[in-house]
C-alpha cells in the first residue's frame, strides 16, 4: 500500500466543511451517549469550544493509528504505540447549559483508532492521570466498561507526581507515545516534567491557553504569579516574554529543542470572545511526514468554525433544533 497516497485519500476535501464537522461531532456525541461510556452520567462540565478540540483529537487518533501501523512500528524498532492522557478527566464531557454528553479523550483514543477493511490499529497501551477522586473513579469504570483494563494504567494523582513512573514504563516497554496534554490553565505540569517526557520517543497534542496573558500581566506587575510562569516556561520568562505570542513561541522553541521539528498550531475559537491553540509536535521518525498533510487538512477544517457552530450541531443532534443555521 502507498501509505502517503492513502493518507491523502482520507484528508482531501471530499465533504464540505459543514458536513465534515457534523460527522465528527456526531461521532463523539454518539460515543458519549453509548451505554459503555455514559454509565451513571458523571462527567466534566465544559463549554461548547471543547467539542472542537475533541473532534480534532478523534480525527488525529484515527490518522495516527493509520500511519503508525504494524509495518511502521516494526521499521522504527518499537514494541508498540501508547496513548498518554496527562489531564484525563472523567472520560465523559457534558457540554453547554444542557450538559449534552460527548466522549472524553481516553474513550476517544480507545474507540476511534483506525479500522480498515482487513486491519485494525489500536494503541497497545493507554495511560491516564486524574487528580480528582470522583473523576478518577468514573474514568476507571469507563475503561473497565470498554474492556481495556488489562492494557491501561490510570493514576489518581497530580500529573507532576505521576508522570515520572509512566515515562519509565513507556521506556521500559519501548513504546512510542502520543500524549494529549489538555491544560486548563498555566498550572499542572512543570517545564522539568515536560522536558522529561520530551526526552523519550513520542508525539504531542497540547492545548495552549491564550488567557495566560493575564498571568503574564500580573507577573510583570509583581503580583505574585512569577513563580507560576517560571515553573511552566523556565527561568527568565519575564525577561524574554512581553506578550501571549511570546509565551507560545518560547514554549514551542523548547519543544523543538527535543527533536520535534514538525510543529503545527491550530486556533480554536469559542465564538464568544475567547480562544486557545492546539500545538501538534511531531518527532522525526520513519513515516512521520505522513502526519503533516492530515494535520494541515484538520487545521483548515477546524479553523472554519467556532464553539457556537459546534453547539448548533449538538442542539440538532439532541433534537432541540430542526435544522442547522448557516455555518
Amino acid at each position: 500500500m502507498n501509505l502517503i497516497k492513502d493518507v491523502f485519500q482520507i484528508t482531501r476535501d471530499k465533504k464540505s466543511d459543514s458536513q465534515w464537522l457534523l460527522e465528527h461531532v456526531a461521532n463523539i456525541h454518539r460515543l458519549g451517549k453509548s451505554p459503555e461510556i455514559f454509565l451513571d452520567g458523571h462527567g466534566n462540565i465544559f463549554n461548547p469550544i471543547t467539542t472542537l478540540k475533541l473532534c480534532a483529537l478523534e480525527y488525529y487518533v484515527n490518522l495516527y493509528t493509520r500511519v503508525l501501523n504494524e509495518e511502521n512500528v516494526r521499521l522504527n524498532h518499537w514494541n508498540g504505540i501508547a496513548f498518554l492522557d496527562v489531564f484525563a478527566g472523567s472520560g465523559l464531557n457534558l457540554i453547554g447549559k444542557n450538559h449534552s454528553p460527548i466522549a472524553g479523550s481516553l474513550p476517544i483514543a480507545v474507540k476511534c483508532h483506525f479500522q480498515g477493511k482487513s486491519c485494525s490499529h489500536p494503541f497497545n497501551h493507554y495511560y491516564g492521570i486524574e487528580k480528582d477522586q470522583n473523576h478518577f473513579n468514573a474514568l476507571e469504570a469507563r475503561m473497565k466498561s470498554l474492556g481495556v483494563t488489562q492494557n491501561s494504567t490510570i493514576k489518581h494523582d497530580l500529573a507532576e507526581n505521576a508522570l515520572p513512573e509512566i515515562i519509565s514504563d513507556i521506556e521500559k516497554n519501548n513504546y512510542h507515545y502520543l500524549a494529549f496534554i489538555d491544560f486548563e490553565g498555566v498550572k499542572g505540569l512543570s517545564k522539568e516534567k515536560m522536558d522529561s517526557l520530551l526526552k523519550i520517543k513520542g508525539d504531542l497534542m497540547i492545548t495552549h491557553i491564550l488567557s495566560e496573558r493575564r498571568t503574564l500581566g500580573r507577573a510583570k506587575k509583581g503580583m505574585g504569579d512569577e513563580m507560576i510562569l517560571e515553573k511552566k516556561y523556565g527561568e527568565g520568562v519575564l525577561e524574554i516574554c512581553e506578550t501571549e505570542d511570546d509565551l507560545q513561541e518560547l514554549y514551542i522553541s523548547n519543544i523543538k529543542e527535543h527533536d520535534r521539528e514538525h510543529i503545527i498550531t491550530i486556533n480554536i475559537e469559542s465564538g464568544n470572545g475567547y480562544a486557545y491553540r492546539l500545538i501538534f509536535a511531531i518527532r522525526n521518525t520513519k513515516g512521520n511526514s505522513q502526519f503533516i498533510p492530515g494535520i494541515l487538512a484538520l487545521k483548515k477544517r477546524i479553523e472554519a468554525f467556532s464553539g457556537v457552530d459546534a453547539q448548533h450541531i449538538i442542539n440538532q443532534l439532541d433534537g432541540r433544533m430542526s435544522r442547522l443555521p448557516e455555518i
